[in-house]
């Protein structure tokens, strides 16, 4: 059974700006309340998580269900993509990627070494997409 990210949480931020930490919220209505704060005070933090909490708000839900395979599901669905389609999915994973490492290292969910261990396999595949469109313009 997979492990929820609410029970694996052992901090939570304060939001700089709780008005705009609430206004993320709202797109969470069924949150349990450590969750809650945890958005409230990330978003309450950083117009970019903000915007990203509000853009990935049901694959973050399926992510606090089960982090560790919400991610691995979003790193194998990229590695599926085909190479005409992968600029645009390597941009959507990479705001969901970032939105689930922030809130892994906020909470204190995932340590960096295991942001990095899950991270490695797709490497060459990342960085081969990065450098693949600079061989077009040659």
């Amino acid at each position: 059974m997979p492990m929820r990210f609410a029970a694996q949480m052992t901090r939570t931020p304060r939001a700089f700006d709780a008005a705009q930490g609430m206004e993320v919220l709202a797109k969470y209505p069924a949150l349990a309340p450590e969750l809650s704060e945890l958005i409230k005070g990330a978003a309450g933090c950083s117009p970019f998580l903000k915007d990203l909490c509000l853009m990935h708000a049901k694959w973050l839900c399926a992510f606090f269900d089960d982090p560790n395979g919400a991610f691995q599901k979003l790193l194998t669905e990229l590695s599926a993509v085909e190479n005409f389609d992968l600029s645009t999915a390597l941009r959507q994973a990479k705001g969901k990627a970032a939105l689930a490492v922030a809130l892994a290292d906020l909470g204190g969910v995932w340590s960096l070494h295991k942001i990095i261990r899950q991270l490695e396999p797709q490497k060459p595949r990342l960085v081969q997409t990065t450098i693949m469109p600079l061989t077009f313009y040659r």
